[in-house]
């Protein structure tokens, strides 16, 4: 059996709602899960890459050396996806 859905994807590849009286999020909800966003954008890949400097520094007996590439790396990610993030919502409007 095939569940049916109230929406449908149209030919750009964007999801379009079938119902007229589709309720839609407050503002309110919509600002804070792109505050989130943010934060796990600007967050995650500094944390990671970080982490995996200082596995690699503990691992090879190098301390500050790939813990500094990691900081390095994770800006250069972090500013990447922000940019990425950025020109994405541009494109929406």
């Amino acid at each position: 059996m095939i569940a049916q859905s109230n929406s449908k994807i149209d030919i750009n590849g964007d999801i379009v709602s079938l119902v007229k009286n589709e309720k839609k999020l407050p503002k309110k909800i919509v600002h804070s899960n792109y505050i989130s966003e943010v934060g796990i954008y600007v967050a995650m890949p500094l944390l990671v890459l970080l982490g995996i400097g200082v596995y690699l520094d503990n691992a090879f007996h190098l301390k500050p050396v790939c813990t500094f590439g990691g900081i390095i790396l994770g800006t250069i990610s972090t500013f990447y996806n922000l940019f990425r993030m950025v020109t994405n919502d541009r494109s929406k409007t």
